[in-house]
């Protein structure tokens, strides 16, 4: 009867086939995944889906798993046959944690698959809050864009309005266009969102009040820089002035 670890060895070794560890990560039996990566089963391994076993777990919400993957040097990078990686599988879920732990393992935060979805636009998309909270909380660039040049901003409006006043609270770029020159002010009325739409507008006129207002004070700051400088040159002068005549004249 072949043994355990030849049937491990032969199916970690057969190309674009699910091994053991696959098998194991998507039902969650996190004993069995301590085994296999403690006999050194390769974790960096695809399926025919080009899935690593890390991808099989996080969408399956096997934290257990994923977890004994990460701790035997699981790359979270390895993008499958749509260039999707474990971060983007998380961005879907509702684990906050997960997602905390594969950015800890240096997943990359702005991976874009290949419809140009980063995870933060993928779990706009998918509705996911508390992911979207995360995210840019953790730095995701709210400006990055998906193939069709489509912002943060956009796909909210297209798809998930209720997101919009999150992502206003950002530094988002409002004149970012798509590919048929579309802003997201735009995408607000054609959707017809018209709250949505006046608070866009009136974002925007609030950053522009608050950059004239910073050119302004800075302007006002580099004159009265001016006049300071000034006032001590005389100071000095004077200063100068009245040591020359102490010493000349005596008084």
């Amino acid at each position: 009867m072949t043994s355990f670890k030849t049937a491990a060895m032969f199916w970690s070794c057969t190309p674009c086939s699910r091994t053991p560890l696959h098998l194991a990560c998507a039902n969650g039996y996190s004993n069995t995944v301590s085994l296999l990566t403690e006999k050194q089963c390769k974790v960096n391994v695809w399926d025919g889906e080009n899935r690593s076993p890390l991808t099989k777990a996080v969408p399956c919400d096997k934290e257990s798993c994923a977890t004994v993957l990460l701790e035997h040097s699981a790359d979270p990078n390895l993008v499958d046959l749509d260039g999707n990686t474990a971060l983007h599988f998380a961005a879907c879920c509702q684990s906050v944690s997960l997602a905390a732990k594969l950015l800890k393992h240096k997943a990359n935060l702005e991976a874009q698959n290949k419809d140009g979805y980063t995870p933060l636009l993928l779990a706009i998309a998918e509705n996911n809050a508390e992911m979207v909270e995360f995210l840019l909380k953790s730095e995701a660039d709210v400006n990055a864009s998906d193939k069709n040049q489509r912002t943060a901003l956009m796909i909210a409006l297209s798809d998930e309005p209720s997101l919009v006043n999150l992502l206003l609270q950002q530094e988002v770029d409002l004149s970012c266009q798509d590919i048929y020159g579309f802003t997201a002010e735009e995408y607000a009325s054609f959707n017809g969102f018209t709250i949505y739409h006046q608070l866009i507008a009136n974002n925007e006129k609030e950053k522009k009040v608050k950059q004239i207002s910073n050119s302004t004070n800075t302007t006002l700051d580099m004159i009265f820089d001016t006049e300071e400088l000034e006032e001590g040159e005389n100071l000095q002068i004077e200063q100068v002035v009245f040591l020359v005549d102490f010493y000349l004249f005596g008084f």
